[in-house]
């Protein structure tokens, strides 16, 4: 397979103060919107689900998974572990379930950006590194297992540790990669 999808839904959502993988944007709920783009522009999307999610999840799909149990709760990283580990492919295109102005066209800008120079395609918008809604190849797995076992739990210390091609002049307007972390921007959002 060439790009398969992998949806993070994941995260106790302490800020938002409630699940916000269901909340509602426009007309429908959140991941539903990271979920769609993936479909677009991959071959395969698998869902990364936080254990509370995972029954509610797999009534509407059938490949939602929680992370692998020996890296379990240690956050995207281990999300992007699972997904490596649960679907086969060359590259991997990584969404967050709280960027709800997600599109394909996002994906699809990124797709053809890889190069096999890079181990990864990162946006970089507004000065801001964009390492959730990314493009990873299969060869950073390594790499990832290498920082999970280590306690690098960050997104970061994975691009301090591979060749990442950081994308600033994408077409794709920076709302978005609009991120809902709490309820203030949420209500305040939510009406554009």
């Amino acid at each position: 397979m060439d790009i398969a999808g992998v949806l993070l839904v994941g995260g106790e959502s302490r800020r938002f103060g409630r699940q916000k993988a269901f909340a509602h944007w426009k007309d429908k709920e959140f991941y539903q919107w990271s979920f769609e783009a993936l479909n677009e522009e991959t071959q395969n999307t698998v869902i990364i689900s936080h254990p509370s999610l995972e029954e509610k999840l797999k009534t509407m799909y059938d490949q939602v998974y929680l992370d692998d149990l020996k890296y379990r709760g240690k956050g995207p990283l281990a999300g992007l572990y699972t997904g490596m580990k649960k679907i086969k492919a060359n590259w991997y295109a990584i969404l967050p379930c709280d960027t709800p102005n997600i599109t394909g066209d996002v994906l699809a800008e990124l797709k053809e950006l890889r190069d096999e120079r890079f181990d990864a395609i990162v946006p970089v918008i507004e000065e801001k590194k964009q390492p959730l809604i990314a493009l990873y190849h299969k060869r950073t797995l390594p790499f990832i297992i290498e920082n999970l076992e280590e306690g690098n739990l960050r997104m970061s210390s994975l691009l301090d540790s591979i060749s990442v091609l950081f994308a600033n002049n994408l077409k794709s307007p920076s709302s978005a990669f609009l991120n809902i972390n709490d309820q203030d921007t949420y209500q305040k959002r939510r009406s554009f």
